[in-house]
């Protein structure tokens, strides 16, 4: 019987955690949608008001910063994905890793990135960013 109920908590558990990590990746997504389409709002809402934000070539930016560059469109993002994801989660904290492809005006950049996102009020807001060019920037086709 105790092995029995062990069971179903493990299994609610990972159930739990599948769903946290789904949710999590959702929220990246879109604020990477809300990147490309310079959607200040939406990504000011996605990100904790203490963000760092640590580009590829080591600039800093707050949450100020970054929302006033999204607004004004520098950087001029055409496009965002993400591979590679792995995205773990403990209690609402959440990590996610994996390789970005990004063209910005006309150039394009691979980088290696690490996340972290907290939960607030239900919602993942990112926290924390830092890439790791793969490749010097170069021109996108």
């Amino acid at each position: 019987m105790g092995g029995a109920i062990f069971g179903l908590l493990t299994g609610h558990q990972v159930l739990a955690q599948e769903s946290d990590t789904a949710s999590l990746i959702a929220a990246e997504d879109a604020l990477f949608k809300a990147e490309v389409a310079h959607d200040a709002t939406s990504v000011a809402n996605a990100l904790a008001d203490d963000l760092t934000y640590v580009h590829g070539s080591g600039k800093v930016q707050t949450k100020v910063a970054f929302v006033s560059g999204i607004a004004s469109g520098n950087p001029a993002y055409v496009s965002i994905t993400a591979e590679d994801r792995t995205a773990r989660v403990w209690g609402d904290v959440g990590v996610v890793r994996g390789r970005s492809e990004k063209v910005i005006g006309t150039m394009h950049l691979s980088d290696l990135y690490l996340a972290v996102y907290v939960r607030h009020d239900g919602h993942w807001q990112l926290l924390d960013w830092q890439t790791s060019p793969l490749q010097p920037p170069h021109p996108a086709n």
